[in-house]
């Protein structure tokens, strides 16, 4: 326990360790935040002005004017908004906010956006949309069809049957009548997404130099001859390192979960996934249920990267030469991504890295909301589960090996 203790403080004495670690957390902070100066709404003042508004104003404003659209989206609430844009339709015939009055936009258009969205992507004729809608394209008689048109239109969703069947397996438990309360995006995951790859950008920087610091200075050979200087000196370098990634991404995730709990409120978070501008995402999860599994696969692929470098820092002889392999450990798979063009054996290889879960363009978030599935052998899977057995896996295996090259290093 002292070893742990000394090398913790050892650690956290290091200034860039200190520096990196506090903005790590101030990082969690302003991203939870920024991507609410980006929502704007209509808001009506006292006098009956109509002005736009930004920010914690604007999402007030959504929530009181789309309060009557808020839980189930019913076959009453569908027709309702249908009756509003025909009779929009019927005045000035268009949706566009050029071509209506702003008090008429914003009472009989804005208000439904998102219900609209729904329609566009179900029963409004192929290839129209909010802007060239015309009166006669769609009817209140059309209400009740729209979960029927999802149902139809989920059933053909790739032309690989045996990639349907999956994808009919998880799209099956999607509870109809679907649920809706503004105002949230995906930006806000996405932005969650951007700070657990931040944050695995830091700790490539703080790992690096666990063991290959005392390479370099030639440390390592008189800690070597001490006692406990190999296996024991081994596992509280390890032990510590975890303690930090643990800590930090803790204190983060946290920080970021209450700011977005503020600024939301809870009944947000009972929002299908389908009701955040595409409804043919396959997992059947209200956007609670996704930020707690990627808050999940991110503590998991964080842990995976960290052993992993330390197993870079153990077995390379210089900071840098460590360094070299964790970036590129973080950036391989996204030039896998964009060179893959959907060949099976390319999908597979981005997806098992350790850093496939946070990294930028490929991501765990991007793989939940898309629709990706690898064939291995004869079956199919889809790639989030890829991406989590990988970085299980990859845990264990990383530490033995580093444990192994640490206590076998020659000088």
């Amino acid at each position: 326990m002292r070893l742990y203790v000394l090398e913790l403080k050892r650690l956290l004495k290091t200034r860039s360790v200190g520096i990196l670690i506090i903005a790590a957390l101030i990082l969690s902070a302003v991203l939870s935040y920024l991507p609410v100066t980006y929502i704007q709404a209509y808001k009506t003042d006292k006098s009956g002005t109509i002005q736009v508004v930004t920010g914690i104003e604007a999402i007030k404003a959504k929530k009181a004017d789309k309060k009557a659209l808020h839980g189930e989206m019913t076959e009453a609430k569908i027709r309702e908004t249908i009756a509003d844009i025909k009779e929009v339709l019927k005045e000035y015939g268009s949706l566009e906010r050029q071509n209506i009055p702003l008090d008429v936009y914003v009472k009989k258009v804005y208000s439904h956006l998102d219900i609209i969205a729904v329609l566009e992507q179900t029963i409004i004729p192929n290839g129209k949309n909010l802007y060239t809608l015309e009166y006669s394209y769609i009817s209140e008689d059309d209400a009740k069809n729209v979960y029927t048109a999802y149902r139809e239109n989920v059933q053909n969703l790739n032309k690989n049957p045996e990639v349907q069947k999956k994808i009919n397996q998880m799209t099956k438990h999607i509870q109809i009548p679907l649920a809706y309360y503004s105002e949230f995006t995906t930006d806000q995951l996405d932005y969650y997404q951007i700070y657990l790859f931040l944050v695995m950008i830091f700790f490539m920087v703080i790992i690096t130099p666990v063991f290959a610091t005392e390479y370099q200075t030639g440390s390592d050979q008189i800690l070597r001859c001490t006692k406990h200087g190999r296996f024991r000196l081994a596992i509280t370098k390890i032990a510590v390192v975890f303690t930090l990634i643990f800590a930090v991404f803790a204190v983060g995730t946290t920080v970021f979960s209450i700011i977005m709990r503020i600024l939301y409120g809870a009944e947000v978070f009972k929002n299908p996934l389908q009701m955040l501008g595409y409804l043919y995402y396959i997992p059947a999860f209200t956007v609670g249920k996704m930020y707690k599994v990627m808050v999940a696969g991110g503590l998991l692929s964080l842990v995976a990267v960290g052993a992993s470098i330390l197993f870079f820092s153990a077995k390379c002889k210089t900071v840098q030469s460590a360094l070299i392999c964790a970036f590129a450990t973080a950036f391989v798979p996204m030039v896998i991504f964009t060179i893959s063009n959907s060949r099976n054996i390319l999908e597979i290889l981005r997806c098992i890295f350790p850093t496939s879960g946070l990294a930028f363009m490929n991501s765990l978030e991007g793989e939940l909301l898309a629709r990706n599935f690898v064939q291995i052998g004869s079956g199919y899977y889809w790639t989030p589960y890829i991406i989590a057995i990988a970085a299980a896996i990859w845990i264990p295996v990383f530490l033995v090996i580093t444990v192994v090259s640490y206590c076998k290093r020659e000088a």
